[in-house]
């Protein structure tokens, strides 16, 4: 689903994020400069969401973001710029009166365990959010739009309050989730039928909790895997499998009806 809604999300990321550095346009508000055939129109913008860094449409036409507002908030005054003390949040975002604007926004949630969540998923009841080092799953179990279960499905990944980190998950056609995470390394992760992931390389910086990283490193399957990883696995937390590795900071991977991954 989230692969059918990808040019509509584009053109929303496009205008919310570029909105705010505005030029000069006779064509169109956002400022953005576009063929004769296209329209850009502005459809939410602050303070209904703040420092959005993925989204995803569920089976109502809503739009899930992920902010993150507290990113590297170790260079900032907390007294100047905006800050999110509980943590960042997970916003909800709808068009009620099919006016082309969104009109209402909500959060599902604020954690203090989302530090620059890159990724969101939703499939189904469940909310899947990228923030290294977790991948964190939210479960609305009565619909009430506030999670009612937080399980953290994986953990270890490097890359905490970074963007070459754990990136959104993407249901396959063959029921197993597919992401990526960046080279922000080390990672060490395990997954709930005990095999693990080791696999690093020689970048680092960025951020304070990424000063060390390493190469060489071999996981259960006996193979090294260096930088940014491809990876697939059950939506019950087991069979981690890598499918590709050495990218550098690759956002999401998708695969089509035949089972072939596409990386950006």
């Amino acid at each position: 689903m989230k692969q059918i809604f990808l040019p509509v999300t584009i053109v929303i990321i496009s205008v919310i994020f570029f909105n705010g550095c505005r030029l000069p346009s006779s064509k169109n508000e956002t400022g953005l400069h576009l063929p004769d055939d296209l329209e850009a129109t502005l459809w939410a913008e602050s303070p209904m969401l703040y420092n959005p860094t993925n989204m995803d449409v569920d089976s109502k036409g809503r739009i899930w973001v992920t902010e993150a507002v507290n990113y590297r908030n170790y260079n900032n005054d907390s007294a100047k710029f905006l800050h999110h003390p509980d943590g960042d949040r997970v916003m909800i975002l709808e068009d009620t009166d099919q006016d082309g604007r969104a009109d209402t926004s909500k959060i599902f949630v604020q954690d203090r365990d989302l530090i620059s969540p890159v990724g969101i998923a939703v499939i189904g009841n469940k909310i899947i959010v990228s923030c290294s080092p977790n991948l964190i799953v939210y479960t609305d179990e009565d619909g009430d739009d506030k999670p009612d279960k937080k399980e953290i499905l994986l953990t270890g990944f490097g890359g905490k309050d970074h963007d070459h980190s754990l990136d959104s998950v993407m249901a396959g056609p063959d029921g197993n989730w597919y992401f990526n995470v960046g080279n922000a390394g080390p990672h060490t992760v395990t997954d709930k039928s005990g095999w693990t992931l080791r696999s690093g390389s020689i970048y680092s910086g960025g951020s304070p909790y990424n000063e060390k990283n390493e190469g060489n490193r071999k996981s259960d399957d006996g193979k090294v895997w260096v930088g940014g990883l491809a990876l697939r696995i059950k939506p019950d937390g087991s069979g981690l499998k890598v499918l590709g590795h050495n990218f550098r900071n690759s956002y999401e991977v998708v695969t089509d009806s035949y089972g072939n991954l596409m990386a950006e």
